[in-house]
């Protein structure tokens, strides 16, 4: 690692940790532990066509399955009671495009009063209807990708399907940009190389750059999560920078205001965040059923003890090192 990513890297983290503390000094009277959750994520499937190196799919034990109709409209119904605007139907880990009902999803989801859907995808979903998609409501799509340069990205996502994720991504922005911008499409650039370099290449200047504008937008992410201590720097490549654990107060983490559902209904605090060990039940809270919502997990005692947990110092092993930490 040479001396600019060094000062890179903890340039960055300084200004989290920055960010945090005057977070922590300004809001820490204003806390509600039954207020509604800002965001709710929703699990469609944990199954993924890509295998990042910079992911945790790689270590996940989980049974692998895809949510049904009837629990995802029953989730999307009752927090709609709850008063909730605002879905991300990005899984903890998987790729959401796999799910043969997604835009079906979105589209009663929208009709249901949901009003904000965001996914996040690596497009390498080959039956996916890209037109149904963007008319589907869906109102922010972010496309992650290691660029478009072959060999760096079949390196990086360790797949052999990036022809399947470069016509589907053209086709995405060109189909947003045709229809005056319907929706938000974020191209996510986790690559090893600089962005003049992705910029250079032939795929890029061919297939993406004519359609880079208006709703089309790029972003860069230098700076990576441990996932909990399960990716280290050396599994990373290039200029990809894992991020310094923060330091913890006795407060809340924002992830942990936003609910989470698995594809098979359990519920957890945190969408961020897994570990392969006993410890990670701490992040169960419940699973709906017929005879318990998710309104009823949300407002239980045990989640309740779990945020108490942070305002005692007494966190959680998955969240001591967890350099996604943030206050909101």
């Amino acid at each position: 690692m040479d001396i600019s990513s060094v000062i890179r890297k903890y340039l960055f983290h300084f200004q989290a940790e920055f960010n945090n503390l005057i977070k922590y000094l300004l809001f820490k009277q204003k806390f509600d532990f039954f207020s509604i959750p800002r965001k709710l994520q929703i699990e469609l499937t944990n199954i993924c066509s890509a295998n990042c190196i910079f992911c945790a799919y790689q270590y996940q034990t989980r049974p692998k399955g895809y949510m049904k109709e009837n629990l995802f409209q029953s989730i999307i119904q009752d927090f709609v009671t709850m008063g909730g605007k605002n879905i991300i139907l990005t899984p903890l880990v998987g790729e959401p495009l796999l799910h043969p009902k997604i835009s079906e999803f979105i589209t009663f989801a929208r009709k249901q009063g949901i009003e904000m859907v965001r996914i996040s995808t690596n497009m390498i979903a080959p039956k996916i209807n890209l037109k149904q998609l963007i008319t589907s409501g869906v109102t922010e799509i972010l496309v992650s990708t290691a660029g478009f340069q072959q060999k760096i990205y079949e390196r990086t996502y360790r797949t052999g399907k990036y022809s399947i994720m470069l016509k589907n991504t053209s086709e995405l922005l060109r189909l947003n940009k045709e229809f005056g911008f319907p929706t938000q499409v974020t191209i996510a650039f986790r690559s090893p190389i600089g962005r003049k370099s992705n910029f250079k290449h032939e795929d890029f200047k061919k297939y993406i750059k004519p359609y880079v504008g208006g709703g089309n937008i790029l972003t860069f992410a230098e700076i990576y999560d441990n996932w909990g201590g399960l990716i280290n720097q050396s599994d990373l490549i290039g200029r990809m920078l894992i991020s310094p654990s923060k330091i913890k107060y006795r407060w809340p983490c924002k992830f942990v205001f936003r609910g989470n559902i698995s594809y098979d209904g359990i519920v957890r605090v945190c969408g961020c965040r897994f570990n392969n060990n006993p410890d990670y039940d701490e992040m169960v809270i419940g699973k709906i059923s017929s005879k318990r919502t998710f309104k009823d997990i949300w407002f239980s005692n045990r989640r309740i003890h779990f945020l108490n947990r942070f305002l005692l110092g007494k966190l959680p092993s998955v969240c001591k090192n967890c350099t996604m930490y943030e206050i909101s």
